[in-house]
Order: structure tokens, then sequence, then C-alpha cells
């Protein structure tokens, strides 16, 4: 079994090309729309939905343009993300206002960073060859 995609919300292109395409450097589709028949019947939302990925090689996550967040996600509800570089990931974060939280216990690093609407992505390093 393989994850094939992420669906988040977020409130608007201009927030998601910062964060996703911006900070992450993930690539965007084409805007494409959901009609309202099918939004209904597969989200509970009467209108029209428009959504778009972002994605690499190995990474895609659908974004879906909701104005107003019907309900806020639980706060355990996140995504996790592998990384080359942390640290550099991290000072991009701090530099374009995202919200970064760790945490250490012992000598492991716990990371979250969140996107402009409050999606949660806890972030890891890539481990090197050598490591276990």
């Amino acid at each position: 079994m393989r994850i094939i995609h992420v669906g988040l919300a977020c409130s608007s292109l201009e927030k998601a090309e910062k964060f996703y395409g911006e900070l992450l450097g993930l690539k965007r589709s084409e805007l494409k729309t959901i009609d309202q028949a099918t939004a209904r019947t597969l989200f509970g939302q009467d209108k029209e939905i428009t959504y778009f990925s972002y994605f690499n090689e190995s990474l895609s996550l659908e974004l879906f343009l909701m104005k107003q967040q019907a309900v806020p996600l639980p706060a355990p509800a996140h995504v996790s993300l592998e990384v080359e570089n942390l640290e550099e990931l991290l000072k991009r974060s701090v530099s374009s206002g995202v919200m970064v939280k760790t945490l250490f216990r012992g000598e492991k690093r716990i990371v979250f960073i969140s996107d402009f609407d409050g999606n949660l992505f806890e972030i890891k390093e890539a481990r090197s060859a050598g490591q276990a």
C-alpha cells in the first residue's frame, strides 16, 4: 500500500504558493474545478470547489481552495515530510513567517511547521546512507 496524495484545505492561492511553491519548492498543477453536485456528494460542500496540486517526484499534495475552512483540523492531524536539509528549511520557514515548533526528547528533535492556513507538517531530515 502507498499514499497517492494527501488532500488539504487552503484559503488562497497566494498563501498556497508562498508555502508549497516558494518554501517547500514544489511545482503546481493547473487549477481544476469540482462541480457542485460532486462536491456535495463527496465533501458535503454545496458549491463548486477549485483544487490544484503541489508535487515533486515523490510527493503530491492536493489543495482545495476553501475561503473558510468549515471545521478546524484536530491538533494531531498532520503530514510528515522528509527533507534533505532540515536547517535550511527551518531558516527559510522563519524568514517567511511560518510557525515553527521544536521539541527535544533526549537527543531526538521533533520539528513541526504550519502552512498559512494551519495545516501541520512534521519535518524530518533524510538520513544519510551511513545512519541507522
